[in-house]
């Protein structure tokens, strides 16, 4: 449950974020960009400090791989469609 809490969290700040910089002329652009960054310099921050393994019957597979990169591209649409609706309201 402290997942989706952080999730919700993070999602709001986001859009804060893109409400509090549509006014301005900040490229968005770079603004997902660093966002994206930042999560995957976390993920690899907690994975050299001891985070989960992938010891277990866990491999990349071409359907996982597609997967999410589906997912990855859902999700940046997703914030492009954020920012959008943060200026329309």
């Amino acid at each position: 449950m402290i997942n989706l809490a952080f999730a919700v969290t993070c999602s709001v700040a986001i859009g804060m974020i893109f409400k509090f910089t549509g006014p301005t002329d900040i490229d968005r652009t770079a603004l997902l960009t660093v966002n994206y960054g930042a999560a995957v310099g976390v993920a690899a921050i907690f994975i050299g400090v001891g985070g989960r393994s992938v010891d277990g019957r866990l491999g990349l597979s071409p359907t996982l791989l597609l997967l999410g990169g589906a997912t990855g591209a859902l999700l940046i649409a997703g914030f492009f469609l954020l920012a959008s609706a943060t200026d329309v309201a």
